[in-house]
């Protein structure tokens, strides 16, 4: 009989790094003999099987959230899926990993589990599961980083779902997420020791938290513009990437510590039904942790980071960020607030030369390197950019850390001139989550970033692997092949060139 492992989750227990992990070296898996899939929706590669599983098993497909977020029409989507599924399913081990699986309603789970079974499977249920305060904590985090009101948050618990999932897999194994975290290589390795799998993988670190202060901004935000009004995406919100308040450091985030004392009769109460269901034993009693509120303050620099990364919102959008930071009398950013409002982004991109207000919010060093941009991109005779294309390809470069600074621009040009919309935060790590589901770039854009990658690097040729496994390009077999299969246009040509000449420019 042929064997899959279904991983539930539960929320909040490292699932996107089990998956990045299982994703990156599935050709190791391969080697011994399992199969993790990876499905596709237009051009993004997603290794959470969620996705696809909760789209192509719920009673409303429409509802779910990620296919109102993609804008994805459920019908077809699922049909794309379910070829996928198929696909996957006829190697003889596999490994199917998604934390939205254990949401799904019991009649779900059934079909689920039904579906599996006729193609021959024996199923292995796993799980990690979060101390009740520990995952409440952890998961309104996220539930206010994906744009909802924290006022619209109230105690969450995973023990309905646990109940749900052992009355349809009886034999389902769930374990502590702290003894997961006490492995030396972390829930990864744990996850990989319970399955039984003996593959050398380095664990991908993934979904990193935000400080205390970050979540405090992104919440007076959704208070006014949440991401979703009902189950239709926000018209007054426009579609902002925030994922960059990870880079503020800062006290975590903790829970409002009167919200916690009202709720702390239900948190023990979760923890004696998860006991019950799953034997795994969390504290009996209340703890002096879950009383205390974090303080913060935001000092001048990190308020005025914020202001640059925002600087191409919408005023009224602007001017509610401007409020909050009147709230904490921060001393010394009064002219760069009244800049910041009155900044009008088509009046400085019809402006061709170095704005000299801008640099209000840029430092010493990044008020140089505009210049050079400028200085350079009018000086080459074969780089011609429009005024629009230098002004955006020069201001936001600047807005973004420099490491790696020829890729982002690289992948900032794309997004201006190609209309290539997918605000991902992930655009913003053009790095080694290339390599991921949710990077959400063109087959044009990754073929960019492969050509800037030096010859012989690991990223590179793991860049090179997923080319090659892209629908378009299954039947190549080397770089020259991918170029020559990708439109040369002339602005690819161009942007080759001020990259080469980019290369000479030291930035310290």
């Amino acid at each position: 009989m042929k064997k899959l492992i279904l991983h539930v989750g539960m929320h909040k227990t490292a699932s996107t790094a089990i998956q990045e992990t299982l994703y990156k070296f599935s050709g190791r898996l391969e080697e011994q003999g399992w199969h993790y899939p990876c499905f596709t929706w237009e051009d993004r590669l997603i290794s959470n099987h969620s996705i696809p599983i909760y789209s192509l098993f719920t009673e409303q497909p429409d509802l779910y959230s990620i296919n109102i977020d993609w804008q994805c029409p459920a019908e077809e989507v699922n049909t794309h899926y379910k070829a996928q599924l198929d696909r996957a399913l006829e190697f003889p081990k596999v490994i199917l990993s998604g934390e939205d699986i254990s949401t799904l309603s019991v009649d779900a789970l059934k079909k689920l589990k039904s579906y599996l079974e006729c193609k021959g499977f024996e199923i292995e249920v796993l799980g990690l599961v979060r101390e009740p305060y520990e995952f409440w904590n952890s998961a309104t985090q996220e539930r206010i980083k994906n744009g909802s009101k924290a006022s619209s948050i109230s105690f969450m618990g995973v023990s309905v779902y646990l109940s749900n999932l052992l009355q349809v897999f009886s034999n389902a194994r769930f374990f502590d997420f702290k003894d997961a975290c006490a492995h030396s290589n972390g829930p990864v390795g744990f996850f990989l020791d319970v399955c039984g799998i003996d593959v050398e993988m380095e664990p991908v670190r993934s979904n990193d938290g935000m400080c205390a202060k970050a979540i405090s901004l992104l919440e007076h935000f959704n208070q006014r513009y949440p991401k979703f009004v009902g189950a239709q995406l926000n018209p007054e919100r426009p579609q902002y990437v925030f994922n960059w308040l990870s880079w503020i450091h800062g006290k975590p985030f903790k829970l409002d510590a009167e919200r916690v004392k009202q709720n702390s009769g239900l948190i023990l109460a979760e923890a004696e039904r998860i006991h019950h269901l799953t034997g795994i034993e969390f504290a009996r009693k209340a703890q002096e942790s879950w009383y205390t509120d974090v303080n913060f303050r935001w000092p001048r620099n990190e308020a005025l980071f914020v202001l640059r990364r925002t600087l191409f919102f919408e005023y009224q959008h602007k001017k509610h960020i401007v409020d909050y930071f009147n709230r904490f009398e921060i001393e010394g950013i009064e002219a760069e607030c009244e800049f910041y409002l009155q900044f009008e982004a088509q009046e400085f991109l019809d402006n061709s030369a170095p704005n000299d207000d801008v640099c209000l919010l840029l430092t010493r060093v990044e008020r140089q390197v505009y210049q050079d941009l400028h200085d350079i991109c009018q000086e080459t005779d074969e780089i011609r950019f429009s005024k629009q294309e230098l002004s955006v390809l020069a201001l936001k470069w600047l807005v973004f850390e420099r490491t790696g600074h020829e890729k982002r621009i690289a992948k900032d040009f794309f997004e201006q001139t190609n209309n290539a919309v997918h605000r991902s935060d992930i655009l913003l790590e053009i790095g080694h989550k290339l390599l991921t589901q949710r990077s959400r770039l063109s087959l044009y854009q990754l073929v960019t970033a492969a050509y800037l990658l030096e010859d012989g690097s690991k990223l590179k040729s793991l860049l090179l692997k997923r080319l090659r496994a892209h629908p378009h390009l299954r039947e190549v077999s080397s770089f020259d092949d991918v170029i020559s299969q990708e439109e040369r246009t002339n602005k690819l040509n161009m942007l080759i060139s001020l990259m080469k000449r980019w290369h000479a420019l030291e930035i310290h």
